[in-house]
C-alpha cells in the first residue's frame, strides 16, 4: 500500500487498476467541472415542450373516457369510444402544433 496525502492507493488483483481508499483525513482534489450556465430560454423551451405533449395525452385520454362513457349510457359501443379517440387525437394535435409553434 501507497499513501499519499490522505489517500491510499491499492493495485486491483484482477485489473491491475488502482482502487482509491479515502481516509478521514484526506480530501479529494477534484478539477474544477465546467458547467454551463442555466439558459432561461432553454428552460421556456423545455417546458413548452412539456405542456404540447401533457396537452395532446390529456385531451385524448379524456375525450376517449368521455367517448367511454357515452357508450355505456347509450348502448352504442364501441363507436363512441373510437370517435372520442379520434376528436381527443384531433384537439390534442391542434395544441401540440400551436404550442411547438412558440419555440421559435
Amino acid at each position: 500500500m501507497v499513501k499519499k496525502s490522505g489517500v491510499r492507493s491499492r493495485e486491483s488483483r484482477v485489473k491491475g487498476e488502482k482502487l482509491f481508499l479515502l481516509t478521514p483525513d484526506s480530501r479529494l482534489q477534484t478539477p474544477d467541472l465546467i458547467v454551463p450556465e442555466h439558459d432561461e430560454d432553454v428552460t421556456r423551451k423545455t417546458g413548452l415542450i412539456y405542456a404540447a405533449v401533457l396537452s395532446f395525452v390529456i385531451s385524448t385520454v379524456t375525450m376517449l373516457g368521455l367517448g367511454w362513457a357515452l357508450d355505456r349510457w347509450l348502448g352504442t359501443s364501441p363507436w363512441l369510444v373510437v370517435a372520442g379517440i379520434v376528436v381527443g387525437a384531433g384537439v390534442g394535435f391542434y395544441q401540440f402544433i400551436r404550442l411547438l409553434s412558440r419555440i421559435s
